[in-house]
């Protein structure tokens, strides 16, 4: 419709239409499909191997690992939902319409911070390369959302930095790896 410019939430109980696609691209339309949060609406939660994980458990407080662990249960129509959410995204994908990353925390089977590393594995197990699942989460929001000199390495940007140990564009997981911070240019310790 007229002023919108962005859709939170994949569609589950059907898929995109070609008018709707069209809307969504003439308007320079984003969405946002929320897929964290989706699999643990239909998938009863999602794999605790985050928690495992001592990457990221050790710098998680009680309260995310606490959310992370909660369900909706599984949806009574996950089996006929879960491939609409992979054909929507291959729509989108198609159809060349930016998806964002966002993980609607602190939802259910969601947690501030530890979901978004569980939101870009779904977009590119759903069909994105590594760097637009990267691109989803930095420079995308940056731009639809006009916050400025932020989300890209340039001079003059913000420097809103995240040193990894492994590499991101052979393995998306590698955003676990966090080695070192930097927020507006000033580096933090992780603790």
């Amino acid at each position: 419709t007229e002023g919108v410019h962005g859709l939170n939430h994949i569609w589950m109980d059907g898929i995109p239409s070609e008018e709707l696609l069209k809307l969504i691209k003439t308007n320079d339309g984003f969405v946002i499909p929320t897929l964290t949060v989706t699999h643990s609406m239909l998938q009863g939660g999602w794999s605790k191997d985050l928690l495992d994980d001592e990457s990221v458990s050790t710098f998680l407080h009680r309260t995310q690992k606490e959310s992370w662990k909660t369900t909706f249960g599984v949806h009574p129509r996950a089996a006929q939902y879960t491939p609409n959410v992979a054909k929507s995204i291959e729509q989108l994908v198609a159809a060349d319409i930016p998806l964002i990353a966002g993980t609607d925390a602190p939802n259910p089977g969601a947690a501030y911070g530890i979901s978004l590393h569980v939101e870009l594995e779904l977009l590119v197990k759903l069909g994105l390369t590594e760097i637009q699942a990267l691109r989803a989460a930095t420079s995308l929001p940056a731009h639809y959302f006009g916050l400025g000199k932020r989300g890209r390495i340039r001079p003059g940007y913000k420097a809103d930095l995240l040193l990894l140990d492994g590499n991101p564009l052979e393995d998306i997981r590698n955003t676990r790896m966090i080695a070192q911070i930097w927020k507006d240019g000033i580096q933090y310790e992780r603790i």
